[in-house]
């Protein structure tokens, strides 16, 4: 459904699913995503608030990322790295700043939500320069346009909190095996992605991880249901990769497969911001 009134002014046909660009006003604008089919066959398309666009299977969830074009402060070193699968993250602003606290729409949000730690509805740019923290790019791979990779994320590196439990540290990348691989999860947060500061060579090892209602069961990967929790099992170990923060903006790093051990370099991978 579609967040507040607006004209649909671009569909843009992704590999397996449609997203949809709805503009509110001059400087805010909506893009939902994973849609699997369209309940409208021309665009510009006036819409209002509440109104059924599209539909999802029952495996997919819709992606809704709000833009305000006037956003300043955004945690991009280099902007101009996102300007192609993910310009809206230059500008993607939480949606619970552009609604009335205390209003049905708000209360809706905030009992719909899974993550209850601020800011509720998540956040997606976590470039902190001289850590690790935040997105890393191959240098020839020029930045979100993934050039000679496919999947995009064989050119990338990220290390970010954990979307439901911004306490627990996790990373993506290279490495990973599969199309739609999920991030691992560092053991102990042992070391800090965001401390971890220019000349410092460290190790991460990752841990297997599940969410789980309060009850131990598996979450069903729906969004409507609270009290899902992150487990570890600091047992089953999901690789070891050891990377250096060369410069402010450079670093390297190698995958050492499923051990705990990885102390030196064979053939590390360069990145850049």
């Amino acid at each position: 459904m579609t967040p507040a009134n607006g004209t649909i002014i671009e569909v843009i046909n992704e590999p397996s699913s449609f997203s949809v660009i709805i503009v509110h006003s001059c400087t805010l604008y909506s893009q939902i995503s994973g849609l699997k089919s369209l309940n409208f066959d021309r665009f510009p398309e006036t819409v209002v608030g509440g109104q059924t666009i599209g539909r999802i299977n029952a495996l997919n969830r819709a992606r809704w990322r709000l833009i305000d074009t006037n956003r300043t402060g955004a945690n991009i070193v280099v902007p101009s790295h996102y300007e192609f699968q993910n310009r809206g993250l230059i500008y993607a602003t939480d949606p619970l700043l552009h609604m009335v606290n205390g209003s049905t729409a708000y209360a809706d949000v905030l009992a719909r939500s899974v993550r209850q730690s601020p800011p509720v509805l998540g956040q997606q740019d976590f470039d902190k320069s001289g850590t690790l923290s935040g997105m890393w790019f191959i240098p020839s791979a020029q930045g979100d346009r993934s050039l000679g990779y496919n999947p995009p994320r064989l050119s990338q590196l990220a290390f970010v909190p954990n979307n439901f439990d911004p306490s627990v540290w996790q990373a993506a990348g290279f490495w990973l095996p599969g199309n739609s691989a999920e991030a691992v999860v560092i053991s102990g947060n042992t070391p800090n992605p965001g401390t971890v500061s220019v000349g410092q060579t460290v190790s991460f090892t990752f841990v297997q991880t599940m969410y789980t209602y309060p009850n131990g069961t598996l979450w069903d990967n729906q969004l409507t249901n609270l009290g899902v929790t992150l487990k570890t099992d600091g047992t089953e170990l999901n690789g070891c990769l050891l990377v250096e923060l060369m410069t402010a903006t450079t670093l390297r790093a190698e995958f050492f497969g499923f051990t705990n051990n990885c102390t030196s370099f064979n053939f590390p991978t360069q990145f850049a911001r």
